[in-house]
């Protein structure tokens, strides 16, 4: 309490008429801690300790890899998650988290000096991109921060988001409302996150009654704050504050006739075709599409978006069997190991087959990236078949139905392939 306003004689006095214990910022609140300031290292050691002691539980147990990078995954990366939801966590912490979390992995304890097997910004990359898909903190610390500034883009019901619209914006866009020096540390971290999440918040235009005219993209010209001056939103009508319905009426445009030659990007904006709906905030990914927002939408179309699988993962024409598909790798795979489940001829087929496209994709993929030069899918194909062809004719047989059938299907010919009696 505040000891220098009311005195510590006023201050035992009301202890003593009120049934309540003497507390002192920071408290816990929802099981966060409640700061009169900004989120202190010390406020989030709790959070290194949660995740030690987790550690601690699994040490002398006999984990594989695999199993500790489940646990990895699926517990030591959620211990934060409810308090990155709330705040913006310091880099620190987020550090001395993923170190721990590291050590863990590669089976080493945190204070020991082993050396990690590959780097942890790799491991952190999609499994597609030869990574193991842990999530890294601050992406999920910023992709959940982005919920926050969605529930002021649509009008969430709050408390919260009722104070800001009210305290802070003020009738304003959030994308163009500054951030003053005596702002509040955590209002001021959101602000600094809103640009990283500019592109991605579209407006589906309803009634146009929310939209913001200037700030928000709700047309690929967007946002056109960027073509016109608030001193010429001013002289003609407008402000900073005007919505889209505010520009549209009868069924067209109505931009001041000065503007056509200054400005006719704005005369070249398509008409709408406003009802009587709200206006409804989506997220845009990353192939252009809206979706209704969602952080997990956040998270993999910033973070774990692809920058070369589909360049090196590919569908092909398989010709194994005696049919001819169109598949993908994962697809050929899977039917190879069913195929796989029996102790038979189609066992060291599928073997092989598996082998051969891990080695030409391998080396498929060195080709692009070092030396520029791309095979087609189908000649790719075509040498893991060759491949496997070759190492079947190297193997004798017995003279069953079933291997018949197989040299059929491989087109093989039966000469000098059957074991001797």
């Amino acid at each position: 309490m505040a000891y220098d306003f009311i005195g510590i004689d006023t201050k035992n006095r009301i202890a003593a008429l009120v049934p309540f214990e003497e507390g002192k910022l920071p408290i816990k609140y929802l099981g966060v801690p409640l700061l009169a300031s900004r989120l202190m290292i010390k406020d989030c050691k709790v959070l290194v300790e949660r995740v030690v002691k987790r550690i601690n539980d699994w040490k002398n147990r006999f984990l594989s890899f695999a199993g500790r990078l489940q646990l990895v995954i699926s517990v030591l990366s959620s211990i934060h998650v409810y308090w990155a939801s709330v705040f913006i966590l310091p880099t620190s912490i987020i550090k001395e988290l993923e170190c721990k979390m590291k050590w863990f992995l590669w089976g080493y304890d945190s204070g020991s000096k082993g050396r990690a097997k590959v780097a942890w910004k790799d491991v952190c990359l999609p499994k597609s991109e030869g990574g193991l898909g842990i999530r890294r903190i601050s992406d999920v610390n910023k992709s959940l921060m982005a919920y926050h500034i969605f529930s002021l883009l649509s009008g969430r019901k709050s408390m919260l988001t009722s104070w800001i619209d009210s305290y802070r914006l003020r009738g304003r866009s959030i994308w163009d409302i500054p951030v003053k020096s005596n702002s509040p540390w955590g209002w001021k971290k959101l602000m600094k996150c809103r640009s990283f999440f500019r592109e991605h918040f579209w407006s589906k235009v309803g009634n146009g009654m929310t939209t913001f005219l200037w700030f928000d993209k709700w047309a690929a010209e967007c946002p056109l704050h960027h073509v016109v001056t608030p001193r010429q939103m001013a002289r003609f009508g407008f402000s900073i504050k005007s919505k889209v319905a505010d520009a549209f009426r009868d069924g067209r445009w109505v931009w001041p006739e000065a503007w056509r030659s200054v400005y006719p990007i704005l005369f070249q904006l398509r008409p709408l075709n406003l009802s009587t709906l709200r206006d409804k905030v989506e997220w845009m990914n990353s192939n252009g599409k809206l979706v209704p927002f969602s952080s997990k939408e956040t998270h993999e179309h910033l973070f774990f978006e692809c920058s070369y699988s589909k360049s090196v993962w590919f569908k092909v024409r398989c010709k194994i069997g005696m049919d001819s598909v169109i598949e993908s790798w994962e697809d050929i795979v899977s039917r190879l190991i069913s195929k796989a489940a029996s102790k038979s001829v189609y066992d060291v087929a599928a073997r092989l087959v598996v082998a051969a496209m891990a080695y030409n994709i391998w080396s498929e993929r060195n080709s692009r990236f070092f030396s520029n030069r791309l095979r087609p899918p189908e000649l790719i194909a075509d040498g893991i078949i060759s491949t496997v062809r070759a190492k079947l004719f190297s193997f004798k047989y017995k003279q069953t139905p079933n291997v018949m059938r197989f040299l059929d299907e491989w087109k093989m010919g039966k000469a000098d392939l059957w074991k001797e009696d």
